[in-house]
């Protein structure tokens, strides 16, 4: 045996399973959960196929590896002759077999015995029940001292091929038996198997008559046509082993090129890493400038007059918005009177000249001269009161910019009194509802108004 044991976490994909006839030919799975793992074969895709006579104290050894889903897989089987369990003796047989996923055979002769006591208690109508319970064991204690991980073992050594399922071919050998080693030419020749290259590319499946007798009763007689000789197993595995050391050690130079590329590329990083830092301090120090100069700006801002001038132009700007919408209204008053005016010079008949010479026709362009003097001095007063509010003192800001406005000259001013336009030719009145009525023409003042 092995002399460092695989703990079973290691080998969690194996699972011993059971071919015995049973009013038929039955498959058992014999694994640690009692069901067959998703990565297992179909069931069909291994067993002893009779391709040759097992007397009464003959064992047949089955060794198939296969490739499903990108794992490797190992069958290792023991066949012993038995009975049908309903219909009797038809020249059947049972055996026990174990499935390995990555794994490469490291004790094959002690791993053959254990198959044996397996095979001879299925063959002997032990309890299925029975039989799961012992599996069970094996599997958790004793299986991971037979094994070998597949990884561990180089290339140049990795044995028969592992092929789908269908397109391996079989070949057959016979192993002789001694009395105190039974296996021992067995072992051998899956050392040969699970290390040493295959007759072809296509055998992937071996099948062994383990026995005293020299030949076996083939069915097939073209499975035992190759080499029998066993004696030349060990020197063909040591030649195989400078091949494997070469391989190694380009494996060697390769993984030693690849480590100081590795090492290039991680000083290349470092340094990179290195410069981003330095980039990274000197944005750090420029975003800590800048903050103190904005830190300092509004330092200033809140120090200075700029506030202050800001708001005091604002205020301004109100007060200028109010003047407008005041005199807005006396504008538009102005302009109904004037069309008014206009309206009642076109209706009205021509007026004639006084005895005095005074033109009475043309006593409408003095209104208009009037209203335009009128709009005039509105505008002269509005544009010196905005004069004298930007260029007065600053005012006690704890008063507040409300209280710092003065009245417009055109704001709350009395209305005309309605004597004062009387007597004037051609005046208009304007009323505070914005209306407006011409004065009467005096008769003294006009002399005789018509022809």
């Amino acid at each position: 045996m092995a002399d460092n044991p695989e703990p079973i976490a290691a080998i969690a994909d194996a699972f011993l399973e059971a071919h015995f006839y049973d009013g038929g030919l039955r498959i058992a799975p014999l694994g640690l959960s009692g069901a067959r793992p998703d990565w297992a074969p179909e069931p069909e895709s291994v067993g002893f196929r009779d391709e040759f006579g097992l007397g009464a104290q003959d064992v047949a050894v089955e060794f198939s590896r296969l490739l499903k889903g990108g794992r490797r897989l190992t069958w290792l089987a023991v066949y012993e002759r038995s009975v049908d369990r309903k219909f009797g003796d038809r020249s059947n047989h049972a055996g026990v077999g174990v499935w390995l996923a990555e794994r490469h055979l490291a004790d094959p002769e002690g791993l053959l015995a254990v198959l044996e006591q397996f095979a001879r208690s299925m063959a002997e109508g032990l309890a299925i029940e029975t039989l799961q319970a012992n599996a069970s064991r094996f599997l958790a204690d004793h299986l991971g001292t037979y094994l070998l991980p597949s990884d561990q073992v180089p290339e140049a050594l990795g044995g028969w091929p592992f092929l789908p399922q269908g397109q391996a071919l079989t070949q057959g050998y016979v192993a002789p038996a001694t009395e105190k080693r039974r296996f021992r030419a067995a072992a051998d020749r899956l050392i040969a198997l699970s290390y040493l290259p295959s007759p072809s590319p296509q055998h992937g499946r071996a099948v062994m008559l383990v026995s005293k007798r020299e030949a076996a009763d083939a069915s097939q007689p073209s499975l035992f046509a190759a080499e029998q000789n066993d004696a030349k197993i060990l020197p063909l595995l040591l030649r195989q082993v400078p091949i494997a050391l070469g391989v190694a050690q380009a494996q060697v130079v390769q993984l030693a090129a690849t480590l100081n590329r590795a090492r290039a590329s991680g000083e290349e990083l470092s340094h990179k890493l290195e410069a981003t830092r330095t980039k990274l301090g000197s944005v750090e120090e420029e975003r800590e400038a800048l903050t103190r100069e904005k830190a300092a700006l509004e330092k200033e801002i809140s120090g200075s007059d700029t506030l202050s001038t800001i708001r005091r132009v604002s205020g301004d700007l109100d007060l200028i918005k109010s003047h407008t919408s005041q005199i807005g209204p006396h504008l538009a008053g102005l302009e109904r009177a004037l069309r008014q005016s206009q309206t009642a010079g076109r209706s009205r008949p021509r007026l004639v000249e006084s005895e005095g010479g005074g033109n009475i026709g043309r006593g409408f362009d003095w209104v208009t001269f009037l209203i335009g003097a009128a709009v005039s001095a509105a505008l002269i007063l509005l544009s010196w009161a905005i004069y004298s509010r930007l260029n007065r003192p600053e005012p006690d800001t704890s008063v507040g910019l409300a209280n710092t406005h003065t009245e417009s000259p055109l704001v709350n001013q009395p209305p005309t009194d309605a004597s004062e336009t009387a007597g004037a030719p051609g005046l208009i009145e304007v009323k505070r509802d914005g209306s407006s009525d011409q004065a009467e023409t005096s008769p003294s003042a006009t002399g005789q108004a018509y022809k």
